[in-house]
């Protein structure tokens, strides 16, 4: 009886001291340089990065913790509300939103994605998959409605969906599987690449965070992503925005950008990671 509760005991401490996170149903797809949507070999993520330069870099690790690691376009139903002029995922989800089903993740972020067949992979949310044009696969945050359509389930009845990044998934979980999505800690391994990968401070546009750099800050990505070192461009909108030059518009929903400055307005939300089934 003594053995019996002793073992009861230490299941019970490492049940304790383990980080157990909720797993949530999810679907998901993949997008990819020459993919029959049209994925571009230059494509930026919204939050701010260069997939292309992080899936390389993560491709490069190798199996990380038992499994390969991905650049990840999370539904527009995880990431909401949107911050930076409407361009990033909200490190903090809306409080009034009934998303109990959702999720939430935000830019930096690390999760686990596990097929029914028990097959994983590592994701790191890179950009997120707009509700507009993939519905199908990505459901929205409908900021301003006051019903359940707060977090809608997409066409195939999942609240959650991931759209991964590289030809190479494919041959990692199979075809667009189903299964479950947990957040994780990111591994100091992918960490530690991806900052080196950022090289934030370099007078050369950052391929992690792309928004803007003034003469005396690092290159600046969407919230979550100084984890990498980039500057966060909600701490920093406010001030850059009282001397943006009117006159000098770019590319992106953000405002116009300061003529003397580096790269593009914060904000630029693509979020257009294609969904299809390919």
């Amino acid at each position: 009886m003594a053995a019996v509760r002793i073992s009861y005991l230490a299941i019970l401490l490492q049940l304790k001291v383990s980080s157990i996170e909720a797993s949530y149903q999810a679907s998901s797809t993949r997008y990819y340089p020459g993919d029959t949507a049209g994925t571009s070999a230059t494509q930026e993520g919204a939050c701010g990065d260069s997939l292309a330069d992080v899936y390389s870099t993560l491709s490069g690790l190798g199996e990380v913790g038992g499994y390969y690691w991905f650049p990840v376009s999370p539904s527009e139903s995880m990431v909401g509300p949107f911050t930076c002029e409407g361009g990033c995922p909200s490190v903090t989800p809306d409080s009034d939103a009934d998303c109990s089903d959702v999720l939430h993740v935000y830019c930096g972020q690390c999760v686990e994605f596990t097929t029914t067949d028990g097959k994983k992979a590592g994701g790191l949310v890179m950009d997120y998959c707009s509700s507009a044009g993939n519905f199908e696969w990505c459901g929205a945050y409908y900021e301003g409605y006051t019903t359940p359509s707060w977090c809608a389930a997409n066409s195939h009845g999942y609240y959650n969906h991931l759209d991964f990044y590289g030809a190479s998934v494919n041959g990692t979980i199979g075809d667009n599987p189903k299964g479950t999505v947990v957040l994780v800690d990111c591994p100091s391994e992918v960490t530690s690449a991806i900052t080196t990968l950022a090289d934030a401070s370099s007078s050369e546009t950052s391929p992690v965070c792309q928004f803007w750099k003034d003469d005396d800050t690092n290159w600046m990505g969407c919230p979550g992503m100084d984890v990498y070192g980039c500057t966060v461009c909600e701490n920093h909108w406010d001030s850059l925005s009282a001397t943006l030059d009117n006159s000098t518009k770019r590319e992106g929903k953000g405002n116009s950008a300061k003529s003397e400055g580096k790269g593009k307005p914060c904000g630029k939300g693509k979020g257009q990671g294609p969904t299809l089934l390919l």
